[in-house]
């Protein structure tokens, strides 16, 4: 059973609303201190970081944003890892709570998003990694893959959650 089944059904809307809440709030920060990212090297901001793929392309970004930006990349990093189970709790809270007896491939999609949170602390470590140790091809490349299952998994639940 999903985690956020565990909620006792009379306490599930509180559960959600709050989650979702928190979960705005974080990313709204999030997006708010990403401006100053937005450089030519990472026309994206934190997205282009999270994408690099490559050392090359996260040594220029970091040329970019050193020393200046170097407390909002960090701060950056360090919000995220507080997003992660905010949104993956609240977008399966979501799809399981949309209905009262939800679909199997509705409950596979829940669980998709905790894999999604997973993959999206191993991409922070990596570029945390990356960061401190300076940047390899290894952690770029391992930090784009998993940046890119945890996409793929948010762009399905986000498509799937108003057709609900």
């Amino acid at each position: 059973m999903h985690p956020v089944l565990w909620i006792a059904p009379e306490h599930r809307n509180r559960f959600f609303n709050s989650m979702a809440f928190c979960t705005l709030l974080v990313a709204a920060a999030l997006g708010i201190l990403g401006q100053a990212l937005h450089t030519p090297h990472a026309p994206m901001g934190v997205l282009s970081f999270e994408l690099a793929f490559t050392a090359d392309a996260l040594r220029q970004m970091f040329a970019e944003w050193m020393p200046q930006r170097a407390i909002s990349v960090g701060f950056q990093l360090g919000l995220d890892f507080l997003l992660i189970p905010l949104y993956a709790l609240s977008l399966s809270a979501a799809l399981l709570y949309s209905r009262r007896e939800p679909a199997r491939w509705i409950h596979i999609l829940a669980w998709l998003l905790l894999v999604a949170g997973a993959c999206d602390g191993v991409e922070n470590t990596c570029l945390l990694r990356c960061l401190i140790d300076g940047p390899t091809d290894g952690l770029a490349l391992a930090a784009g893959l998993f940046a890119s299952i945890k996409f793929a998994i948010l762009v399905a639940a986000l498509v799937a959650w108003p057709a609900l």
